[in-house]
């Protein structure tokens, strides 16, 4: 199952304000279970950190949201034990889980100066540019595309799999028409073209007979 963990800032304003867009592509992709984000998914009366680590423990992928307020927010809470934030992405590098930043609004990605000692491997990760505007769409796409190939081998998306399961209908519906109708016809009755064709040969049979008399009185004329 594709299991995709959603880390933002909800100081970090551009993030915070596309995470509700990006959540809800994820969920229309890998399906509405698969996309962990606190404020949707957070039990009620369950210890933060212990949430954190077994939702990451299930993750196979971590998502940094980065707007171009993160780093300042980033350097503004060094030192706080309650950076969640930063005890996600701790988390998440401790448990060896793929984490991919997502640069939204024209965010750069944090240099080794710009986070604590912990994250530092952080910093080296590929960051992929996701656009807030009207090429939103495409970049989702892109992004799954890509999480499809690299993260999540084999997945099939449930557009993709719905999409199967329309063409895979018809299908079926097209060849019971197909087959209704076969069998409508074989369970015509045949008798009425029977009749006819007797029909036919009895009026051809008079025919004959006709011009058969017809020539052999002309004869004793």
């Amino acid at each position: 199952m594709a299991k995709v963990f959603l880390s933002y800032r909800r100081a970090d304003g551009v993030a915070s304000g596309a995470r509700s867009l990006i959540y809800q592509k994820l969920q229309e992709h890998y399906g509405p279970k698969s996309v962990f984000m606190d404020v949707e998914r957070m039990q009620v009366a369950r210890d933060f950190r212990e949430c954190l680590q077994s939702e990451l423990e299930d993750a196979r992928v971590m998502l940094v949201l980065i707007g171009p307020d993160w780093t300042r927010v980033m350097k503004e809470r060094e030192g706080r034990e309650d950076d969640f934030v930063r005890i996600e992405i701790e988390t998440a590098l401790r448990l060896e889980k793929p984490v991919l930043p997502l640069l939204l609004g024209g965010a750069e990605m944090p240099g080794e100066d710009d986070v604590p000692e912990s994250l530092k491997p952080f910093t080296y990760n590929h960051g992929v540019e996701i656009d807030t505007g009207r090429y939103f769409n495409e970049g989702m796409a892109r992004l799954c595309a890509d999480l499809d190939e690299h993260i999540f081998k084999g997945h099939v998306s449930r557009k993709s799999l719905n999409r199967g399961l329309v063409f895979t209908g018809l299908g079926l519906g097209a060849a019971l028409i197909v087959g209704l109708l076969a069998l409508k016809f074989a369970e015509k009755p045949l008798q009425p073209d029977i009749e006819r064709t007797a029909d036919s040969a009895e009026a051809i049979a008079e025919n004959t007979a006709k011009s058969a008399r017809l020539a052999e009185e002309s004869t004793r004329h």
